[in-house]
């Protein structure tokens, strides 16, 4: 009987580091595994990079990579794969568009190539719904057609219709999940809400692009991570099983979100006193809602989430 090894791509990200977060508190994946390998090629620097070696040792056994290409992987070894990874910045898309998408395009065949695709059992795959496009009639489901409209969203993409490929012409075992737009503890400060956060801390402007009314389907990190769990720990999923991870609540501009934030932290007035509205980011969609088909009725609305991470963060309340 083969070895069997769980391998963990992107977990010094905002995602991947609170996945590993919810493996502590739940175990169970790690009983199914011979071995357990965190992968990151370390492309956004040190990012999490101190959080990530201290979850990994809690885990306890796993070993740990920061290559830029995993090294090549036994054949005598039965992989499950949970891909995490990605360069998932829009603006970094924007301005250097090229880099981007090759290193997001490449990074699913280098990854299956190392380990070879006879040698995977399943190959769990993290997707954005921000490869759906522009929302303009009805939400999002796991049937919309991709129309990806910025460089980031289009890499994206091309990891998924790889992956489509692959299932197609040798029956690959992928499952896909799709998620909405993301908050909570770790993510990059470059994001909207903890830029948000971290200016009104700072006494400094939030910037805003356009107007504002960017709509989006915001949902707490730690409920996403856990449905996840659950779904990977299941002996009986579907193969060639796509899920739509989100909540049921009604999508949120970006000003809405700021109004949230500043509600929180206990700030009064008018909310033009902590904003400077900016140019419109480049080929920006004006909207994202994903209908999810998972169970999701433990997902939190928005202001509760909200809370936590203000909480955790200014330590104000």
């Amino acid at each position: 009987m083969k070895n069997k090894t769980l391998i963990l791509t992107g977990c010094m990200g905002f995602i991947g580091v609170n996945f590993l977060k919810r493996m502590i508190r739940g175990g169970g994946l790690d009983d199914k595994y011979d071995k357990i390998i965190s992968y990151d090629t370390g492309d956004l620097g040190d990012y999490n990079e101190e959080l990530h070696t201290d979850l990994i040792e809690q885990l306890g056994g796993v070993h740990y990579y920061r290559l830029k290409y995993l090294p090549p992987q036994p054949d005598e070894t039965a992989y499950t794969v949970i891909n995490f990874a990605s360069i998932s910045h829009v603006d970094a898309s924007i301005t250097n568009p090229f880099w981007v998408f090759r290193k997001n395009a490449c990074l699913i065949p280098d990854l299956i190539e190392t380990i070879g695709m006879e040698n995977i059992e399943r190959f769990h795959h993290i997707r954005t719904d921000e490869e759906f496009g522009e929302l303009l009639n009805e939400p999002f489901d796991v049937n919309s057609e991709i129309k990806p409209r910025n460089p980031y969203s289009a890499s994206k993409a091309s990891q998924t219709l790889f992956l489509r490929s692959l299932v197609n012409t040798f029956n690959f075992p992928v499952s896909e999940y799709i998620l909405s737009n993301q908050y909570g503890l770790h993510q990059h400060d470059s994001k909207f809400i903890p830029t948000c956060i971290k200016s009104i801390m700072d006494g400094d402007k939030i910037p805003v692009y356009g107007d504002g009314s960017n709509m989006r389907d915001w949902c707490f990190v730690e409920d996403t991570v856990d449905s996840i769990y659950k779904l990977v720990n299941q002996d009986a999923i579907e193969l060639h099983s796509v899920y739509a991870v989100s909540n049921n609540y009604p999508i949120i501009s970006n000003m809405e979100v700021i109004k949230t934030i500043l509600k929180l932290m206990n700030k009064t007035g008018s909310i033009d006193e902590y904003i400077s509205y900016v140019d419109d980011r480049a080929g920006h969609d004006v909207a994202y809602d994903l209908t999810s088909n998972i169970e999701n009725s433990h997902f939190k609305k928005f202001e509760d989430g909200m809370l936590e991470v203000v909480r955790c963060i200014t330590g104000c309340i």
